[in-house]
């Protein structure tokens, strides 16, 4: 970020002024949700790695993990860009996939950005 400042001594019709603002650079994110495979009745590890533009991971934001919609968490990403987060598979869950989604929200610097992912569910013969 930059600190702007702007100033006016005034003349004979205006009178002096001053005033501050912060510029950022936004940076921009790609998020990409890593899909995984788990049993039903068992906890799988829920990953995403935020990288900036040049495919640099981003150390330290917070990414928030949906499956189907419900909130199951969310988790810091580290030295690497990746963020994880536990999920545990109902045991009821049938064969087949579920569809999770991780968001980082905008939060300057970083702009925001999200991806969906896939728990491909086996169920014990």
């Amino acid at each position: 970020s930059n600190s702007l400042v702007v100033s006016f001594s005034g003349d004979a019709q205006f009178g002096p002024a001053n005033a501050n603002t912060t510029i950022w650079r936004v940076v921009a994110t790609n998020m990409q949700a890593l899909s995984t495979t788990g049993r039903a009745g068992t906890a799988v590890a829920l990953r995403a790695s935020l990288q900036d533009a040049a495919g640099v991971g981003i150390q330290g934001r917070t990414v928030q993990f949906t499956v189907n919609g419900n909130s199951v968490g969310s988790g810091t990403t580290d030295s690497r860009g990746i963020a994880t987060v536990n999920y545990n598979i109902p045991p009821s869950q049938p064969n087949g996939s579920l569809t999770f989604n991780a968001n980082h929200p905008l939060a300057l610097p970083y702009q925001g950005s999200q991806d969906a992912g896939t728990i491909l569910v086996t169920r014990r013969p």
